[in-house]
């Protein structure tokens, strides 16, 4: 009778909390072998789901388009008897943009000099809070408010 090894594998990339933004391409390698044969396929999963497969080192897959949410990482190697092992999961977030809408002055105001103007603006964030809104002239910073109402 012959005894058939598991193949060994850990996921290297992405790291455990890495943080993307959505849409993301996340890089995904994996380290993988086998004592008494050889590594037949290596797959990457985002849960249960399988995302990419690869059949020859280096083991690495992008998983791209990746939608906001919290993942859990991992690949799965095979080796060339049909045994496989799962690798530790890793938690990466994915982080929706937020969002903001300059609400003051309305496009094509008129303002006459010397004057000063109000801005104002909405923003979101569908995951998390906003830390800061800046007010920008080109790309200059002229203002920046870390608390709503959003005026400068």
């Amino acid at each position: 009778m012959i005894v058939n090894a598991a193949p060994t594998v850990a996921l290297t990339s992405p790291t455990n909390g890495a943080v993307f933004l959505a849409p993301a391409a996340i890089q995904l390698s994996a380290n993988a072998a086998d004592s008494d044969g050889t590594i037949a396929r290596v797959e990457f999963l985002d849960g249960t789901t399988v995302v990419g497969s690869v059949t020859a080192a280096p083991y690495t897959f992008t998983y791209g388009n990746v939608a906001a949410g919290t993942r859990s990482l991992s690949a799965r190697a095979f080796d060339n008897r049909g045994a496989s092992t799962l690798s530790a999961a890793v938690s990466v977030v994915v982080n929706a943009a937020p969002t903001v809408d300059l609400t003051s002055p309305t496009n094509g105001s008129v303002v006459l000099a010397p004057g000063s103007i109000q801005l104002s603006a909405n923003a979101s964030d569908s995951d998390g809070t906003i830390v800061r809104v800046e007010f920008l002239d080109g790309t200059n910073v002229i203002g920046s408010v870390t608390t709503a109402p959003y005026n400068f």
